[in-house]
Order: C-alpha cells, then structure tokens, then sequence
C-alpha cells in the first residue's frame, strides 16, 4: 500500500543511479490547515483527498481536514480518478469514491489498476470491474500481467496464456505456454518451450536469440549472451553486441554501460557517446549528468565536459536547474554552473517540489525556496514536500498539515501572466501579506471562477484569524457533511456554503467553473466580512446604473462602496453583470483586510 512509503523512497530512487549564500531570515511559522492529530499519513494530497491513520487504523480527509472517511480501515491507497481501493478488516480489498461512499464491499483478494478499470482476483480468479463495482469479466483467469499503459493485459485460462483488453474482449488467443505484459508494443511468450515477443496482434516478430531478454523501453531491449550485454531493437536485430558488463536500459536516446568497472554511456548506434571511465554514472537531466570519480562527485555536460569539477562526497541529478550535494555529511545545492547557491549546512535535504524543498538542521524539519531563504524555519519532526498547495508536517507525535506560503519566483513571469500596472501594487501587496494561495497566483487577467473565489474566501479568514478551517466551522457548529450540491466535491466551495458566504444556482446546483459577476463579488465579499465580524457605518451608493442592480445585491453593493473595497467602472456606473478578474479579486480581498 502507498501509504507503507516513507522518506526512504528518495534513497533508494538516489540508488538506482547507475553505478556561500547567506540564509534570510525565515517566515513565521505557517499556521496549521489540518491540526495534528494524526498518528501517520500519506506522502501526498491526489484530487484533493489523502489518507490517515488514527489509532492505527486508516482513514481520508481533504484539504481543510474535514474526514471525508473516518479512520477505519487497514490501508487506503491513492485517489485516481476519483476512486481508491481500500483493505477492510477481512484484510479484503474494496473502492470507496470521492465522498467517501463504499461503492464495492471488501471482497477481493488483491487489486491492480488496469488503464480506466480495475482488475480484481477473488476466490484465486481475476477479473475485471469498473469504477461502480460492475463486472466487467466475472473472474474466471488463472493468472494476470500488466504492465505499461498499453491497454492489454496478459491473462490465464485453461493452461494457456492469452490477451485481454479494457473491456474484457480477447483480443488475442489463449495459445501460449506463458505471456508477459507489452512493453513498446511487444511482449515477451513462450510457445511450445520456444521464447519469442509478439506485436499488438499477437504475430510472433521474432524469436529470442539471446540467453536473455528484458522488456523494451524506447525502443530497445537488454540482450544477455555469455553473461555480457548488449541491445536489440523492435525486430529483435541485435543494434549493440553484447561486450558490456552492465548496462541500463535507454532513456532520451542514451544508454548507461560499463566495463572492467568503468561507466558511460552510448547512443542507439552503440556509439559510446560519453567514455566509459567513470567509477558511477548518472542518465543525463537537465542537460547534466552526475559522475562519481577517484571517491568524488561532479557533473559532465552531454559534451562530456565536465562542468562541476568533482570535489563532493555525493551528488544527486538536477531537477528545476539545482542539485544536491553532500559534502562531510552536510547537504545544500548547487546550480548548473557549480554556485552552491544553498549552503551545505543541512542534515538532509528532499529535492525541490513546487518550489520549496523540506531540509532538516538540528533534528528539526523546515523549507527552503530556490534562493536558499527559509521560508519556513527548521522546526517539524519531520515534514514532506508540498503537493496541491499542501504538505504534511509532525509536530510532537503527530502529523497536521500547513498551506504553502509564498514563494519568489526565479524570475518575472511573462508579461502574459503579471497583472496591470494599475492593479500591480495592491495585488503584490495582497501575496505578500500572504492572503493569496500559491496556487491561485497567475493568470492574474483571467476571470475568476465561482470555485475560485470561494477558495480565496476560505483561505482569507483561515489567514485573518489565525486558526484553521476546522476550527472556524467548529467554533461555529458548523461541519462539511450533507453537501448541498450535486455538481461538485470541493470541500471549500462546501465551507464557504456553510459559513454563508456563497450559495448555488438552484437544483442542487453550484456551477464551480462559471464565472462571477462584479454584483456576485460585491455579495460575497460582505458576507465574508460578515463572517470576520466587520461592521460598520452603510450609505447609498447612489450608482448611475442602480436600476441594474439585482435586489439581492444592493445592499453588498452599497457595503463595498462604502467601505472603499469596490469602487465603480467609471461615468458612476458600477455595472454589475460586469466580468470580475483575479486580479480585481485579490485587490478588494486586500481592501478587506484593512477594514
């Protein structure tokens, strides 16, 4: 089950490698979203949703904390699609959806997700089901490999190996002795004590020559012969004879080799693009390529010019333009030019994750930006990296989850995506003062959606007062069950329903993705002013176009004219069917702020 993963994932993925600027002062401490009180939890938020373990049972919240599941059962895997399979106290398997509704009992023994369906194996037989719990394919095989995403999935009947697709038509015959999955459109078979790969259709396009061959990726398959090894392609004509003592499978063209103990690296020709004398080897990233050498770690260009000279006990591969480094069992990054652009002061250090990265000094977790500032200071148990805005850190003996605070960019982001200059001040200002989410900072001259603005609403008063959405609704006596719409989950289009905030369009309808119009803005920003307790003094707007305005407005209009948070479009019109941007959004939620 995913949520068995720890930190440990990073070191084993560094193992599958083939073979001074000063700190800023860091930010306060982040408040909590999801308050600590979970025993463990999953690495990520998927589709918004993510699991728990409470008293050593698991359970699903999303990402106010509210429980979508109570912690209840064995194990729950990820979210795709809406769904995720979960294990009950029988140790079976079973599906719940996105709110939490067990749409298949536990009754499986195992589960694999296999393209757009599940297959399931009951009683020692596979089958398939859709996402419903409908049966596909009653389970009737023996036997099921899949691998790829290929849509085939090799499956066993009556002794024999044949292929199924998604709907469960057999698409190819049950004739072989056993099949594998495919893998670049071929599939390993044995047929009558004969090894060969078959295409899509099940045409043999080769029999296997070598002593051994492995699944081909990009094109290409591992050959072993006399325990050497080399390449073939597609048609099973060997492109690289088998005069390696080790090699790696292709990957953008290039393939990791060694000989007599000494890596590098060739292209689909054979030819050894890279010479074969470093001690390890890494796949090009970035343009870069980390190298191991005399017991010190650097970095080679495609050109094999090396770029870093090799100085640092370990190295990792770049990602978003820096690189780790250990150096004396302390650990910072560097830039494609060697600049330790974070200094080596870290006990560990996570590679970078939209935008920050979880670092640890003193037995104590935090994040670092790009430019080395901690934005967050060291001082989590233990922390993992940011995902959908969130990241989940222990405080004590349990975990709670924080918002992702504003991180500096780079660099200017493109002038398609900066707002006008006259709404440039106050909505730097609004992100700087932390009341917009990361999430929502770009696409400034974009419309801003009903599911938009209710996000920044939620967001604004979990900022403003300091305490955490659960707390908001409980101090209220308020929950997020009993969902009033019917097209959609999002839990704080929910919140904002039930602090009052917003409303739907009739139906049990919300409509998430319409716009809102400068009156809807005007009515939700007194309602959530009304949430934060601001009152004050109201006179008429006295608007040239008032007769426009809906009844249920006027008075929110009058509200926010009042109180210098809207103001009108020119000729004393204030136009209330007129289009409201994110940029106009976050100027009149930083306007709230100051009232």
């Amino acid at each position: 089950m995913k949520n068995m993963k720890k930190r440990w994932l990073v070191v084993v993925c560094a193992l599958l490698m083939f073979g001074g600027t000063p700190v800023g002062r860091a930010a306060e401490a982040p408040a909590f979203v999801i308050e600590p009180k979970y025993d463990d939890v999953d690495l990520y938020f998927t589709e918004g949703l993510t699991s728990v373990q409470l008293g050593g049972k698991w359970g699903v919240v999303d990402k106010t904390g509210h429980e979508v599941v109570k912690p209840q059962y064995v194990g729950i895997n990820f979210f795709k699609g809406g769904y995720a399979d979960f294990v009950g106290q029988s140790g079976q398997y079973g599906f719940i959806d996105h709110t939490g509704r067990v749409v298949v009992q536990p009754q499986y023994s195992r589960v694999e997700i296999f393209g757009d369906v599940w297959a399931v194996q009951k009683n020692n037989f596979w089958g398939l089901i859709d996402k419903s719990g409908r049966e596909i394919v009653k389970p009737q095989y023996d036997n099921y490999k899949w691998q790829g995403n290929e849509g085939l999935a090799s499956v066993k009947k009556n002794g024999k190996y044949g292929f199924i697709d998604e709907t469960g038509k057999e698409v190819i015959p049950f004739k072989f002795d056993v099949a594998y999955g495919f893998s670049d459109g071929r599939a390993l078979v044995i047929l009558d004590g004969k090894e060969g790969f078959i295409d899509r259709s099940g045409n043999i396009v080769f029999w296997r020559q070598h002593d051994y061959v492995w699944d081909f990726v990009d094109g290409m398959a591992v050959a072993e012969k006399d325990n050497q090894y080399g390449f073939i392609d597609l048609t099973g004509a060997e492109k690289v004879p088998p005069v390696y003592d080790r090699v790696l499978d292709y990957e953008d063209g290039y393939a990791l080799v060694s000989k007599n103990n000494k890596s590098g690296m060739i292209d689909k020709n054979g030819q050894e693009v890279i010479e074969l004398k470093y001690d390890i080897l890494s796949y090009f990233s970035e343009g870069l390529s980390v190298f191991k050498s005399k017991g010190r770690w650097g970095a080679i260009a495609q050109t094999g010019q090396v770029v870093i000279e090799p100085k640092y006990d370990y190295m990792y591969s770049f990602i978003d333009g820096l690189a780790r480094v250990e150096l004396r069992n302390k650990l910072g990054f560097v830039d494609k030019t060697g600049q330790e652009v974070i200094p080596l002061q870290y006990d560990y250090a996570a590679e970078f994750a939209d935008g920050l990265a979880v670092v640890r000094r003193d037995g104590k977790f935090g994040y670092v930006d790009k430019q080395g500032r901690e934005v967050i200071e060291p001082q989590y148990e233990d922390a993992y990296n940011f995902s959908e805005g969130l990241a989940w850190v222990k405080k004590g003996e349990k975990w709670g989850a924080i918002a992702q605070p504003t991180v500096a960019a780079d660099s200017a982001p493109p002038l398609a995506d900066v707002p006008d200059d006259w709404a440039a001040s106050e909505v730097d200002e609004a992100i700087e003062g932390g009341l917009i989410p990361s999430i929502l900072q770009s696409g400034y001259k974009d419309k801003i959606s009903r599911q938009d603005f209710c996000f920044l609403a939620v967001h604004f008063l979990t900022v403003q007062t300091g305490r955490s959405l659960e707390n908001i609704l409980s101090e209220r006596g308020l929950d997020l069950n009993d969902n009033p719409f019917n097209d959609t989950q999002d839990a704080f289009i929910t919140a904002a329903n039930k602090l009052g905030i917003v409303s739907g369009r009739g139906e049990g309808l919300f409509v998430p993705d319409d716009p809102i119009t400068r009156q809807e803005a005007a009515v939700m920003l007194k309602n959530t002013a009304k949430v934060l307790g601001i009152d004050m003094p109201v006179s008429p707007s006295g608007f040239a176009d008032q007769d426009n305005i809906a009844a249920w407005a006027k008075d929110a209009v009058d509200f926010v004219f009042s109180a210098e948070i809207m103001s009108g479009m020119g000729d004393r019109h204030f136009v209330p069917e007129g289009t409201y941007t994110r940029q106009q959004a976050y100027m009149t939620i930083l306007r709230l702020a100051k009232n």
